[in-house]
């Protein structure tokens, strides 16, 4: 049994031949709890179609796989009575077989596979023809290579920071474990990966549509053919039915976040306002729909021009890579006003989260990832009533915003949200709202 390492920095696949018969073991590699576990999957072809099997050791899957060669090689079953005539179509069909390398077993269990897949549809031949005119222009790439150079390309054209690190983060973790060539990626098996890295629905889908992105950029490049790329990433979604996955904060939680109260272990210790510094960071998140993490990292005051009420944020500071315009409302204007002479960064330090975070959790407000953002999609659509105007907004698709933000509150909720603004007192910022 020979062993053909593949071509290219990687040693996977391994292809295992025997007597023309050909078997791959393809090496995965999956990061669970900071720790990484490798297995090695068994491919091979048989007339009921394409099989798989795992394996947790290199050593045994070999050993199946020297097993599998044997069986095909075999045939299993051999006629034991075979006339003159039939012996002499036999060595006609062995030495035509031969001419090619294959051995004669091999051809007809292919073949029945593929009529099996054919349905009556198209001939061997037509099937072929077909296949040649997709697939002889592959030029072959392994996928590690070929995520770098979508990554470089991407940087090279613009990409804004936050998406050259979505590709060098999810697709990575792509690239480590198909290290195969691009065309012979499986999408049984890119389905299997999203469902164990998957950390949420939402990153889920984050990470297929990346991947889908990347390998439409494979097949511009002949890496890949369209439709196998396309077929690729078709893949099954979790659906999410309405709007559970999108969590909002209450105006009651939001004037705790901005007013302070009641410690949430001790009820008789009364915290003051939130800090500060970072009050415009709240107010812009939840009144403005700015990012918490990246876009807030990365705006500046001069980017908010209160004269003519408006928050431009650039497309290199964008998650999306596109430049949109805010407006600036009544009531975020009145949270914006005292800051109006500042220059600079707008959020006072990197982990900005970590600290809203911490003082939820002083106050008792249950803290809600993205739930700022979330918060002004839902009260600015219920006021609105434009999920166009919306989605241009938070530089969303109106479909994203549709689905997230229908109906998620009230009309009375948002008319109680958009009530809420702070005052001046005593040269100190009290912060009070109705309801």
């Amino acid at each position: 049994m020979k062993a053909k390492r593949a071509k290219g920095k990687g040693t996977f696949p391994l292809v295992l031949t025997e007597r023309g018969v050909s078997v791959t073991i393809y090496e995965s590699c999956q990061e669970k709890s900071g720790k990484t576990y490798t297995s090695y999957w068994l491919v091979w072809q048989t007339p009921e179609g394409r099989q798989r099997k795992s394996f947790a050791d290199l050593d045994v899957a070999k050993t199946e796989a020297g097993r599998v060669l044997s069986d095909i090689i075999s045939g299993r079953t051999a006629a034991t009575v075979v006339t003159s005539a039939d012996a002499e179509l036999l060595a006609l069909a062995r030495k035509r077989a031969e001419r090619a390398g294959r051995p004669l077993l091999s051809f007809l269990d292919e073949a029945l596979a593929a009529w099996g897949i054919l349905k009556g549809k198209a001939s061997l031949v037509e099937a072929a023809e077909h296949w040649n005119r997709q697939q002889g222009q592959i030029v072959p790439r392994m996928v590690p290579e070929a995520v770098e150079a979508f990554r470089a390309e991407k940087e090279k054209g613009g990409a804004s920071p936050y998406h050259v690190k979505d590709i060098k983060t999810r697709l990575g973790q792509f690239a480590a474990t198909f290290r195969v060539p691009v065309h012979e990626i499986d999408r049984t098996a890119v389905r299997e990966w999203l469902d164990a890295v998957g950390k949420s629905p939402r990153d889920k889908i984050n990470k297929q549509r990346l991947v889908g992105s990347f390998l439409r950029w494979c097949a511009e490049r002949n890496h890949i053919s369209p439709e196998a790329a396309a077929e690729a990433v078709r893949i099954a979604r979790k659906r999410t039915n309405g709007n559970h996955d999108v969590e909002i904060h209450t105006p009651t939680e939001l004037r705790r976040i901005l007013f302070g109260g009641p410690d949430a272990n001790d009820p008789e210790k009364i915290h003051p306002p939130l800090r500060e510094d970072l009050v415009p960071v709240v107010a812009l998140a939840v009144f403005a729909g700015i990012r918490p993490e990246g876009e807030m990292q990365r705006l500046t005051w001069e980017e908010i021009r209160l004269g003519e009420r408006i928050i431009e944020i650039k497309g290199a500071k964008a998650k999306t890579a596109s430049r949109r315009i805010v407006p600036i409302h009544d009531t975020l204007a009145a949270w914006l006003t005292p800051y109006a002479t500042r220059k600079g960064s707008v959020a006072p330090f990197e982990r900005v989260g970590q600290a809203l975070r911490r003082w939820c959790d002083t106050l008792g407000v249950k803290f809600r990832k993205n739930g700022l953002r979330h918060s002004y999609g839902s009260y600015r659509l219920a006021v609105l009533k434009n999920v166009n105007e919306v989605a241009l907004e938070m530089g969303n698709s109106p479909k994203m915003i549709f689905s997230h933000y229908r109906e998620v509150v009230a009309p009375a909720a948002a008319a109680e949200f958009w009530a809420i603004v702070p005052q001046q007192a005593d040269n100190v910022i009290a912060m009070t709202g109705t309801g």
